[in-house]
């Protein structure tokens, strides 16, 4: 999936042999990238959640204020920029 949306309760499993690229998440989106999956170059702002699970990957994420990106043990995260008052 590419250039994609998440905003109020949206949701995206990204996973084996899955891509997402481009996604913005926001206002109660949530993505998830479990083993297998790669998330590239997502946007997450004011109360959007990521979660990398065991296996997964994302690069390139942008945490802007209020969003947060959970890392689970096994899960790797690369190029990771958090603004202030981000959580991952």
């Amino acid at each position: 999936a590419s250039d994609t949306t998440l905003s109020s309760g949206g949701f995206a499993i990204v996973s084996a042999g899955g891509m997402a690229d481009f996604t913005t998440i926001s206002n109660g989106g949530f993505e998830a990238v479990s083993r297998g999956g790669t998330a590239i170059s997502t946007t997450v702002s004011y109360d959007g959640h990521d979660t990398v699970f065991s296996g997964g990957t994302a690069s390139d994420t942008t945490v802007g204020s209020g969003g947060d990106e959970y890392v689970l043990s096994g899960g790797a995260t690369i190029s990771t920029i958090c603004g202030d008052s981000d959580n991952e």
